[in-house]
């Protein structure tokens, strides 16, 4: 009984049935792209032993004719609206079809692989096809906003999905400091553009937005996203600045007008400032000699 249905599966791979029963093609039912990227929508075939190799066409499904977006063995059958936007991505057994750049009337399409030699071989004769979406850029932004002092650090991370890995969007910081990136996939022809931001805090930024921005390689899509927080950097000492500006500009008056003993007077009320010297000029004649003391 086991020779009678490994023969029967014989026949049927060999065409007695129809050819795409033992086609196996492998590719996601949904994926997500950004207007103006490019798209990759990951496929593999395999085929029965004795198919050889094969050329791959891609169709477009519509409810009357199916249209060809792609054909690696005839360009002249592509619908104009795909020519010069679709190709193959290379690889073993690849079917990998990209899309570039994507269109907002792309979306909503539906998609589907067959070959070019038998017309009867194809994906949707195995009730699969992939549906594609146009997605607007998505950015998320985690990290801490909230430091004590000149010179903390805090790690701030960006991250934007897309479905171009060859062509992927790049992440740039409006804030300087130590940068890491990398590339993660996800699933399903998904994949996430990592960047982390080690900044390092300065009284500079106090009430900035840290700004993370996503642009895509052709410029045609740009967007940028701030941080959930104002950089409200919680210097202690920043209240103090301008009081200790103001003071030291009386003591320099002081230094020149004064006896020594008023200025000793003057330093005593300074006192409580001292740690905020080391972001002040401690240029301000004799007076500075008796801070630093």
């Amino acid at each position: 009984m086991e020779s009678m249905k490994q023969i029967y599966l014989l026949l049927i791979c060999q065409g007695f049935y129809l050819g795409s029963v033992c086609q196996r093609w492998t590719f996601p039912s949904r994926i997500s792209a950004v207007f103006g990227s490019c798209v990759e929508v990951p496929c593999t075939y395999h085929p029965d032993g004795d198919s050889g190799t094969s050329n791959i066409i891609w169709y477009l499904y519509n409810n009357t004719n199916d249209l060809e977006i792609l054909n690696t063995k005839d360009s002249s059958s592509v619908v104009d609206e795909y020519k010069g936007r679709t190709s193959l991505v290379p690889g073993e057994n690849s079917c990998t079809l990209r899309i570039d750049p994507v269109r907002r009337e792309d979306d909503g399409d539906i998609y589907y692989p067959g070959i070019a030699e038998d017309r009867n071989i194809n994906a949707h004769k195995q009730n699969k096809a992939v549906l594609l979406n146009i997605d607007k850029v998505n950015i998320r932004l985690r990290g801490s906003m909230f430091l004590r002092k000149e010179g903390d650090a805090t790690t701030i991370r960006c991250s934007v999905d897309h479905t171009c890995p060859s062509s992927p969007p790049s992440l740039k910081w409006n804030k300087p400091g130590q940068i890491k990136k990398r590339s993660v996939e996800i699933s399903g022809g998904s994949w996430r553009e990592e960047s982390e931001l080690k900044y390092f805090a300065s009284y500079v930024d106090d009430g900035s937005r840290v700004l993370c921005t996503v642009i895509v390689p052709n410029g045609q899509n740009k967007s940028a996203a701030s941080g959930p927080l104002n950089i409200q950097l919680d210097f202690w000492i920043l209240d103090m600045l301008d009081s200790l500006n103001e003071q030291q500009k009386i003591a320099n008056d002081y230094c020149i007008q004064q006896t020594t003993a008023t200025i000793r007077e003057v330093v005593y009320l300074l006192r409580s400032f001292e740690e905020a010297t080391i972001f002040v000029n401690r240029d301000n004649c004799s007076i500075s000699n008796q801070i630093l003391k």
